[in-house]
């Protein structure tokens, strides 16, 4: 009748098995970062822990990554886009933030 769905419990998955699967992980974390209180702690784990795959992303012109952050500034308020800005700052070489960071967003 129906095809059979596969559930990936991502909370148990190791972080190299979420590294080894790279747009997996990216599609993950856009669906998970709707639901948490405050995106740019989560923003800073991603900087953590996933930076091989924003590389990936990097080479595919961080198709993933600019929709990442066009989501979160809608959802960012004004008092705390400073601190992304900041956290973006930290984390993305100046090369990298002008081919995200300031055509995707107003920061």
């Amino acid at each position: 009748m129906g095809s059979e769905y596969l559930l990936i419990d991502w909370q148990a998955m190791p972080d190299s098995e979420i590294k080894r699967k790279a747009t997996a992980a990216l599609v993950h974390f856009m669906k998970y970062i709707h639901n948490q209180p405050d995106i740019i702690e989560l923003w800073a784990k991603f900087f953590d822990t996933l930076q091989e795959i924003a590389q990936k992303d990097k080479e595919n012109g961080f198709l993933y990554i600019k929709a990442l952050l066009h989501y979160t500034i809608s959802k960012v308020s004004k008092n705390e886009q400073p601190r992304l800005k900041q956290l973006l700052d930290e984390n993305l070489s100046i090369e990298d933030r002008k081919d995200y960071g300031n055509n995707c967003c107003a920061i």
